[in-house]
């Protein structure tokens, strides 16, 4: 018998180096949508699960979007079923994507990503410990990732793309690994054409889609995936996926290592309850604080990289969504830090924040009332 093909081996490295890390007998979630990115995922999984003594899961979205998406996801299922992966289905509606707050994709990954946190959660009820999220995202997924980072002028940590490892999106409570984030797209179609392995091809992905934006435009990943990237491929070469992912992970290094100095900044401009909370959110504690009460003249001692940063985590840390902060809602925030005028109030997306008496609250709109520490 004839060695595997690299691409099949590569993949089933790559899925020993996640699993190899958990203890025997832990249980993973496997995000599967049938395609063949997604279905790559789950055989190199089945293989390194036989290895490792992992149990898996896997959860297949049917967002409703098409007539045949339902009948498409349980043909999935049984294909996972037969890779000895317990295969579950959770079907959207459609009617959620009627009025999408975040466009067409962003609603749709917002459902897809509710949906698997629900599921991991559950999982981690009945076994008792922790169940990870594997993700199928690629290289050039990644490289697509960058460039609309990039289109929306958010900063570094938008062009950093996507981390392999970290929380699902959304959902901090479930911890996330995106294994095959390395290999390309091609690769992974490659695993599924060697290893006899079936997957769907969803029209909606295709430049032709009927799928639209709300303005008419194709959907945003669509444009860049059949259209930009081609281009710059032809302007710079074949290697450009490669040169977008190497950028993402030195910014990933970059941010890294700002969010940390931030945190710190942030802990020592706080007053003694909120850095208290602000402490334990950081070591990984469940729950968002109800309000966050910051010393402006202290923040506005560090540089704009760490204050936009530190600002950042103080949305986050009392429930703040992350990525509904964007660039004008910094800037207006790094004003009430640095200014000198006091009685001043600003909302953002879940949050209020405040400046009296040179402290800076941020609060929940879902908190109760009640005196603040300054």
């Amino acid at each position: 018998m004839g060695q595997p093909h690299p691409a099949v081996t590569a993949g089933r490295h790559a899925l020993l180096e996640v699993l190899e890390e958990l203890p025997e007998g832990s249980h993973v979630l496997l995000a599967v949508s049938g395609g063949s990115d997604s279905m790559a995922l789950a055989a190199s999984a089945a293989f390194a699960a036989r290895k490792t003594g992992i149990v898996l899961h896997s959860l297949t979205v049917d967002h409703g979007i098409r007539p045949e998406s339902a009948e498409e996801a349980e043909q999935v299922s049984q294909w996972l079923t037969a890779l000895g992966i317990d295969a579950r289905i959770a079907h959207l509606s459609h009617d959620r994507y009627e009025s999408a707050s975040l466009g067409p994709e962003g609603d749709a990954r917002s459902g897809r990503y509710a949906a698997l946190a629900h599921v991991a959660v559950a999982l981690a009820k009945g076994t008792g410990n922790a169940v990870p999220v594997l993700l199928g995202h690629t290289a050039d997924d990644q490289a697509e990732t960058v460039l609309m980072g990039l289109s929306r002028g958010s900063g570094a940590r938008s062009i950093a793309g996507m981390p392999a490892i970290g929380s699902l999106p959304m959902h901090p409570e479930v911890a996330m690994y995106r294994p095959v984030l390395a290999m390309r797209r091609e690769q992974l179609r490659t695993i599924c054409i060697e290893l006899s392995i079936p997957w769907v091809d969803d029209p909606t992905n295709e430049p032709e889609s009927t799928w639209r934006q709300a303005n008419g435009m194709p959907l945003l990943r669509n444009a860049v995936r059949h259209d930009v990237i081609p281009l710059l491929q032809q302007v710079f070469g074949a290697g450009v996926i490669d040169t977008l992912n190497r950028t993402a992970r030195m910014l990933q290094d970059d941010d890294a290592t700002l969010t940390t100095l931030a945190r710190a900044a942030l802990i020592d401009a706080a007053v003694a309850s909120s850095a208290m909370r602000l402490r334990q959110i950081h070591a990984g504690e469940r729950g968002a604080c109800e309000h966050i009460d910051v010393r402006t003249v202290a923040l506005a001692s560090h540089p704009r990289a760490v204050r936009s940063r530190a600002l950042r985590e103080a949305f986050l840390a009392c429930g703040g969504r992350n990525g509904e902060l964007v660039y004008r809602h910094i800037t207006a925030l790094d004003k009430l830090v640095i200014g000198i005028d006091n009685n001043l109030a600003l909302d953002l997306p879940g949050v209020r924040v405040r400046r009296v008496n040179n402290v800076m609250t941020f609060e929940s709109v879902n908190a109760c009332g009640g005196a603040h520490e300054s």
